[in-house]
């Protein structure tokens, strides 16, 4: 490897995201030979150049000054050494220092790409680096053969008005301004021969006139039109509407702390124009009530740009008042920007289609009469959709942070990496704390107002959407949810792999969770984590599952992660129907683990709940799982479950592994359940007198219980048989309830069933009461020699006729 002296000549290295300081950077086309004086420093042998303005852009790069021909350096000759965002730092010259950035997209192929560099955000000097470029447009329309005569000190003035008063005698093919309304108010341009908005009209002193126009149709500073922080809102928004009347691109300077761009109106954008600006310093603000800032066309795009609304409260249409607001527009993008203050929304697009909003932030966007207002808002009449919602922060106290697929007609979302989480609006300034808000909303701004996280497919239940994918964001600080999907749509939505913590303070109200489904039974809600659900007095829990009419297919709730709710860990509600709850661990919920509670109506539960892990880490009055399916026929089954209580010693009916008050309705089987009172148990009693030979009450382990099974009939005919369970430290195996003192009377019965027929263990004489059918056996456990070993029913009934066994031989 090189000396350290040779690398900081060389750039040899391995680095591709910031390279080795150059001395200088070129302000116009050069030689790529000699040693010769860059932008007002005569170079040295082995200086480094950053060349950045070359006639042909594919030369551009970083070159080792020589006295013959220069070479590249070695940190930038290779197609590895470079890519979009690559920085360098410049150190010397008239416009230095300064930092530049890689702005072509990749890959770059060295030597054949047009490599173009522009100034970093927050790069120092700007001014002096714009002005620069601006002198570099003019050598470059010169250089491609626009001009017949170079542009002379003659040519020169300081604005476009003083430009326009210059009476020459015969017409330049080029003039030159160093700025619009002042001098100093943009980075200067170059003015061809020719009408064109933006332009001027020269007086001949022969006779006669001359329009010119901008010599470029991209990249004009809006200064140029005659816009900056000194101008007047009205003059603002004329400046910005005659720029979209010309301009294909427009660059937005950032500007000096408590400086604005104010306007008064709204800037229609037209087709394939891009506004781009250095981030938070490039700010627009609007003054107006229920004005928005830009109307975008098709594939527009606005990029690192800081825009503010009025921040009133006062605001009825929906429309207005937004940051970026499109209509039926296709290929809108908007990334890098930030959005403040706006009533109704910092971005919304309506029936729009293939549209890309990227690392955006969002922030201070209040609350008024709006409840569909949010950061981001997605609101289709009309068949929508293809769209890419990645990388935003939204962090404004209003209804919500994304609103999504409202009336359901945008279809195939992907929603993804975002964070929508709940600042104080007083503390989200520059220099400020940006703290989260906390606690329910009590009237000051520091306390949570907002709704929800994220929602999509509101009112989506008559049309096909979404069909979406909502991932990897972070939902945090919400009265309601964090996740909300709404709409019982035929498109089902994946919500996978989101973290959703604090969500639920508003205790009065049942739509909450940290994932609340209305499920369309396409839905699947997988690899998530919720922490710290607080809703503490409605039937919902960190997920909540909830549909208005059962709907025959199933919505999948698979491999969640929920810590520490304050209300149920995973809640079925209503009408819910076939939702196969697998695979999710479940710690410290203060109210049941897993609730299943419908409305009765038929074709309500059939559920599959399997393969959970629960732990207790408080309470010994709080059932692990609940089901409370009465008046359907379908049938939910819990299986394979591990199940652990936080204290067995309370006798209270509540203190239960596996309840139901729906037992003919209910397969359990295959269970750890471990340290309750009660590991498995009916609150309602068997009624019906009959064998119950097809119930699955079935190869369950029993831990640390008090009790096993707590099963109570009304009469003491009623057989309900418990087949192939294990046993392991408890007290009673068998209970008349959920706890030995419960009313009723005991009806299971430890069994084996031998085909069509039962085989009762751990009785010691045959039953005298029950229901049994001819065949059924009573094995004794331990019989005497010469004692029979069992008995036999010969005839069904309760308990019907009973033969003794042959005896064994003594």
């Amino acid at each position: 490897m090189a000396t350290t002296s040779v690398d900081q000549v060389t750039g040899y290295g391995e680095t591709l995201a910031l390279k080795a300081p150059c001395r200088l950077a070129t302000t116009a086309n050069i030689a790529l030979s000699g040693l010769q004086t860059i932008d007002g420093v005569a170079t040295a042998a082995n200086d480094r150049v950053l060349v950045r303005i070359q006639n042909t852009p594919s030369q551009n790069g970083i070159y080792i000054a020589a006295s013959g021909t220069w070479q590249r350096a070695r940190d930038m000759d290779s197609n590895r050494d470079l890519t979009r965002g690559t920085r360098v730092y410049v150190t010397e010259g008239d416009s230095g220092p300064a930092e530049f950035e890689v702005t072509t997209e990749s890959p770059i192929t060295v030597g054949s790409s047009s490599i173009a560099f522009d100034l970093s955000a927050g790069s120092v000097n700007a001014a002096a680096l714009s002005a620069a470029a601006a002198a570099a447009e003019a050598s470059a329309d010169i250089a491609a053969g626009l001009a017949s005569a170079f542009i002379l000190s003659e040519n020169t003035f300081d604005t476009k008005t003083t430009a326009a008063a210059w009476s020459p005698i015969a017409a330049p093919n080029y003039i030159r301004t160093a700025g619009a309304l002042a001098a100093d108010d943009g980075s200067g341009a170059v003015f061809a021969k020719g009408t064109g908005s933006g332009g001027f009209t020269v007086t001949l002193s022969g006779g006669g006139t001359q329009d010119y126009k901008p010599s470029l149709a991209r990249g004009f500073d809006i200064r140029l039109f005659g816009a900056g922080p000194a101008r007047t809102a009205a003059q603002n928004s004329a400046a910005l509407t005659l720029a979209m009347s010309y301009v294909t691109e427009l660059w937005v300077p950032p500007l000096a702390t408590g400086e604005y761009i104010d306007v008064n109106n709204e800037v229609t954008v037209p087709a394939h124009v891009k506004i781009r600006g250095a981030g938070w310093h490039s700010r627009i603000r609007q003054t107006v009530r229920e004005k928005n800032i830009f109307i975008a066309g098709d594939h527009c795009s606005f990029e690192g740009l800081h825009l503010i609304g009025d921040n009133l409260l006062t605001g009825a249409d929906f429309t207005k008042n937004n940051g970026i607001y499109a209509s039926g527009k296709k290929g809108v993008l908007v990334q890098n920007c930030f959005g403040e203050k706006f009533e109704s929304c910092g971005v919304q697009l309506r029936g729009c289609l293939d549209y890309k909003i990227l690392n955006n932030v969002f922030f201070a966007n209040p609350w008024g009469a709006i409840a569909s207002s949010g950061d981001i808002v997605v609101y289709s009449p009309v068949a929508a959709g293809r769209g890419l919602i990645s990388g935003n922060s939204c962090f404004s106290n209003n209804s919500q942070g994304m609103f999504l697929d409202a009336l359901g007609y945008e279809a195939h979302l992907i929603v993804t990496n975002n964070h929508c989480v709940t600042l104080d609006p007083a503390t989200c300034i520059e220099g400020g704390t940006w703290a989260e808000a906390t606690v329910d909303y009590t009237g000051v701004t520091s306390t949570v107002r907002r709704r929800h996280g994220i929602v999509i497919g509101y009112n989506s239940s008559s049309v096909g959407g979404p069909h979406s994918i909502i991932s990897n964001n972070i939902c945090k600080n919400t009265r309601w949810t964090g996740i909300y999907k709404q709409g019982v749509s035929e498109g089902g939505v994946l919500i996978s792999g989101n973290h959703c913590s604090n969500n639920g303070l508003d205790n009065s109200n049942s739509i909450s969770g940290g994932i609340f489904v209305n499920g369309s039974g396409k839905d699947l809600v997988t690899g998530n984590i919720i922490e710290d659900f607080q809703n503490t007095t409605s039937a919902t829990g960190a997920i909540t599952i909830n549909t208005a009419s059962p709907l025959g297919v199933w919505t999948k709730v698979h491999g969640n992660l929920i810590t520490n709710s304050l209300g149920h860990g995973i809640a079925l509600t209503a009408q819910t129907a076939l939702v196969d709850v697998a695979g999710n661990q479940i710690i410290g919920s203060v109210s049941t683990d897993i609730e299943a509670i419908s409305s009765g109506a038929a074709g309500t539960g059939g559920h599959h709940i399997h393969d959970n892990k629960i732990k207790r880490t408080s309470g010994n009055d709080v059932r692990g799982i609940r089901i409370q399916t009465g008046g359907t026929t379908l049938v939910t089954t819990v299986e394979r479950n591990s199940i652990e209580g936080f204290d067995n010693t309370n006798a209270v009916n509540t203190n239960a592994g596996i309840w139901t008050n729906s037992p003919l309705v209910v397969r359990i089987r295959d269970n750890h359940v471990k340290n309750f009172h009660v590991a498995i148990s009916s609150g309602a009693f068997f009624t019906v007198s009959t064998r119950f030979f097809d119930l699955v009450y079935e190869n369950n382990i029993i831990e640390d219980c008090t009790g096993g099974f707590g099963l109570a009939a009304t009469n003491n005919t009623v057989v309900v048989p418990l087949v192939g369970n294990r046993f392991i430290n408890v007290t009673n195996k068998i209970a008349n309830g959920s706890s030995s003192s419960a009313g009723g009377t005991k009806c299971g019965y430890i069994c084996r069933k031998d085909d069509d027929r039962l085989v009762v263990l751990e009785l010691a004489a045959a039953p005298t009461v029950g229901t049994w059918a001819a065949g059924d056996r009573a094995a004794f456990p331990a019989p005497a020699a010469a004692a029979a070993p069992g008995a036999i029913c010969t005839t069904a009934g309760n308990p019907g006729t009973w033969k003794a066994e042959a005896a064994i031989a003594a």
